[in-house]
């Protein structure tokens, strides 16, 4: 798989993803933290995003997006608690647009970050070698 580069992928532009690989850790800060390994892209065009879910009170509007957009149980409201199991974020599929980060590759060419998670539509069938972007 490619190395995230905004040659490859548009900032901007809304491409299907598929976590692939996760890990359950400690921020720097000391709060929880889910790192997401996000295929994003068509099957041999596909690049490798890490995206990061804190588990705090900051974090929180982006776990339950996350959440919506792969299937997985969440609440109503952002008062309410959110509890997502890393293993059953493996595989999931979603639509996600993609930004450029400020850190650069050495060629400074921008690595590229996840902005959103959206659902995908409903009943659509989507594989690996979808033509992406929509």
């Amino acid at each position: 798989m490619k190395a995230p580069r905004t040659e490859t992928l548009k900032p901007g532009g809304i491409y299907l993803a598929k976590v692939t690989k996760t890990e359950e850790g400690i921020s720097d800060k000391g709060n929880p933290v889910m790192t997401l390994f996000v295929s994003v892209g068509a099957t041999g065009n596909a690049v490798l995003i890490r995206d990061y879910l804190t588990f705090t009170a900051y974090g929180k509007r982006k776990l339950i997006g996350f959440a919506r957009a792969v299937g997985l149980p969440a609440p109503d409201n952002e008062e309410d608690e959110v509890e997502i199991d890393a293993e059953d974020c493996l595989g999931r599929r979603a639509l996600v647009e993609v930004k450029a980060r400020e850190k650069t590759d050495k060629d400074g060419v921008p690595y590229l970050g996840i902005t959103k998670w959206l659902p995908l539509p409903p009943a659509q069938e989507v594989s690996d070698s979808d033509v992406i972007p929509f």
